[in-house]
């Protein structure tokens, strides 16, 4: 959790705006510029409660009166061990409470989602290219897979190319890498994505294609998955960022 908590130190340094990670036991695992009546807020709202009667893996936006706080999961593996990131409270209008973190739109509220995003998002790029005490036959296969992201490579290819057995190397490679072949693939392609997003026009077709997956709409399905916002979202942010 050490990266996630510095990812979110970096954020709060940047934004000021009051952060908290709570599970469904209300336990609050992280929190940053959250005073007691941030906290006491939050129990009092029962949002744990709030949070759970609806999509516990989709973001939400609840909201009491003049209150608002946007809550985002992660580590959802299960229902059970579901774990929120909060944003807020904060207050919409200064009459009511100046001891409250206090916005005055919806778009600046929009803003500070879309940069933490980003921030959770952004990973060391330089870590995919610099993978160590790996074997040899699994450093080749990254060294392939970095020169070769943009074209259909497969488990398959992979095998075929290096004569190894599809299920040793699968192994082998979750151990030595701790991610399955595909996460890595995956990863990596969408991390070149970004350099294209936040440094050209292309369209999100041409991103999609020149990093190697077949469409836009895949392309987007994955990228969301890994970042948890969309490729045009990401690009509106890392413009402001």
């Amino acid at each position: 959790m050490t990266a996630l908590y510095t990812k979110l130190d970096n954020f709060f340094n940047c934004c000021n705006v009051p952060l908290s990670i709570i599970d469904l036991n209300s336990n609050f695992l992280y929190e940053r510029n959250l005073n007691k009546l941030s906290k006491d807020t939050l129990i009092d709202l029962n949002i744990v409660d709030k949070i759970a009667k609806n999509n516990i893996n989709l973001p939400q936006e609840i909201q009491s009166g003049h209150l608002k706080i946007v809550a985002i999961p992660f580590a959802n593996n299960n229902k059970n061990s579901a774990t929120f990131l909060l944003l807020g409270p904060f207050t919409t209008s200064l009459k009511e409470n100046e001891s409250l973190y206090y916005i005055n739109c919806e778009k600046g509220l929009n803003y500070f989602i879309k940069l933490l995003k980003l921030f959770l998002s952004y990973k060391n790029t330089c870590s995919y290219e610099k993978i160590s005490d790996v074997s040899p036959i699994i450093k080749e296969s990254l060294d392939y897979v970095h020169k070769n992201y943009a074209k259909q490579i497969t488990i398959n290819d992979i095998c075929d190319k290096f004569k190894i057995n599809k299920c040793y190397f699968c192994c082998m490679f979750k151990k030595e890498t701790g991610q399955t072949f595909i996460n890595y693939l995956n990863n990596y392609k969408i991390e070149r994505s970004k350099d294209l997003l936040k440094n050209t026009n292309m369209t999100l077709l041409d991103i999609s294609l020149e990093v190697g997956f077949n469409n836009q709409s895949y392309y987007s399905t994955i990228f969301k998955k890994y970042t948890n916002m969309t490729p045009q979202e990401y690009r509106e942010t890392a413009l402001y960022a």
